[in-house]
């Protein structure tokens, strides 16, 4: 991964955290709205996974209503 992709990650990472946040939800929470595992959500917000296209678009990384 070059510097520009690290980058781009860390901002999408940032961003994640941020919108749970003013959600007011925990990873779990997160996690169980986007059918995802709560690790996973937590490496994502860490950088340490790189979501693909298709998990943040089907998952929507945003809570579903």
């Amino acid at each position: 991964m070059n510097e520009n992709e690290t980058q781009l990650l860390n901002q999408l990472a940032a961003k994640i955290k941020s919108r749970r946040l003013e959600l007011n939800l925990s990873q779990e929470a997160l996690a169980n709205k986007c059918n995802l595992d709560r690790t996973y959500i937590s490496l994502v917000e860490r950088s340490k996974r790189n979501p693909s296209y298709l998990t943040t678009i089907t998952s929507g990384m945003t809570p579903k209503k």
